[in-house]
């Protein structure tokens, strides 16, 4: 689908949260949540010059308002994938959410996702 295998996983990794709810984990500087009660689609909405290679990746979703959604994640922001178990739930997450995988930028940045 993709050139780098990594936005090829990414990819096949939401498409498995579709028509399921969850929360979205933002890890940076601050430290963001958001709840989703349908994770609904991804698309690429922009592409480098190439016309080939993503450059921003558009995950859509219904909020915990119910109303239409959006999150951009740059390909630059994925540098790998991982769906290690964490060994100990998050205090935060609720009840019935379990941790789905991770796109890691560094050791500091990542955004998790949850879903039911």
């Amino acid at each position: 689908m993709f050139n780098l295998e990594v936005h090829n996983q990414f990819a096949a990794a939401v498409q498995q949260l579709i028509g399921k709810s969850g929360v979205i984990h933002l890890q940076n500087d601050v430290d963001y949540k958001i709840s989703v009660q349908q994770f609904t689609g991804i698309e690429v909405t922009e592409h480098y010059d190439n016309e080939k290679d993503p450059m921003i990746f558009q995950l859509s979703f219904l909020n915990g308002l119910g109303q239409e959604d959006t999150l951009e994640i740059w390909d630059s922001a994925i540098l790998e994938l991982d769906h290690t178990q964490p060994e100990v739930a998050e205090e935060w997450v609720p009840q019935g959410l379990a941790f789905a995988f991770a796109v890691l930028k560094d050791e500091s940045n990542a955004v998790e996702f949850y879903m039911a």
